[in-house]
């Protein structure tokens, strides 16, 4: 009593592999749940751009009931497409980085006001996590750093993390005045003096020597220098 023949696969299945049906012999359908998946699958698949034309006609014209479905479908399956998303960013981590990018860059203000309020509602949190950020990307926070005093002085020019990289390897990563390991970068002609934050005026500098020099110009290089020429 339970069982049903399905016409179209010629199997004896359970009542529950139908879909339910007012007035259908036993309630349910005449063909099971998997020969009607793969009709339709067919059918898709043969009318893919006319289907693709109705779809967007159906959208346009009624855009609240489109939006609406779709609101409906997410609280459905939310969990689903949680799981899904999650799954995917693991995937694809050089894509998240792209997309999420692109999403900041269109909508900068909206960021900047979240940026705030999580700031402001979870402070203890958002200083780990820029020191996280701080950590992981040493470059990038040079660069920030950088261009922000250089802004501050209303200095010409921009320099970006890889070409701030590309500068410090030209002088293979050693301060430019003694030789010894760079530590940070020195604006040859300081930004106080009218220099500028173009990449020709940024070289490797140790401690010691980007504290002796500071923002004195016209600066006297010692005679052990290494340095070739101001703006080389």
């Amino acid at each position: 009593m339970n069982l049903k023949r399905c016409p179209k696969c010629g199997e004896t299945k359970p009542l529950s592999e139908f879909y339910k049906k007012k007035g259908g012999r036993g309630g349910v359908c005449g063909r099971c749940k998997t020969c009607i998946l793969i009709e339709r699958a067919d059918y898709r698949a043969e009318n893919r751009e006319r289907l693709r034309v109705e779809q967007a006609e159906y959208r346009a014209q009624y855009p609240d009931r489109r939006k609406a479905a779709d609101a409906k479908y997410y609280v459905a399956h939310k969990d689903e497409k949680l799981a899904a998303n999650a799954k995917w960013r693991i995937k694809n981590p050089d894509k998240v980085k792209i997309l999420s990018a692109r999403y900041r860059t269109a909508h900068l203000e909206k960021e900047r006001e979240r940026s705030t309020r999580n700031y402001a509602e979870n402070p203890r949190k958002a200083r780990a996590a820029t020191a996280r950020w701080h950590a992981a990307n040493p470059e990038k926070e040079r660069e920030h750093k950088n261009n922000r005093r250089a802004r501050k002085q209303n200095a010409e020019g921009y320099a970006s993390a890889e070409q701030i990289i590309a500068r410090c390897q030209l002088y293979g990563q050693l301060c430019y005045l003694c030789g010894n390991p760079a530590e940070a970068v020195d604006h040859v002609i300081p930004l106080s003096a009218g220099g500028s934050n173009w990449p020709s005026n940024l070289r490797p500098i140790c401690k010691r020597c980007n504290s002796v020099k500071g923002a004195k110009w016209p600066y006297v290089f010692p005679s052990t220098t290494r340095g070739v020429g101001l703006c080389a």
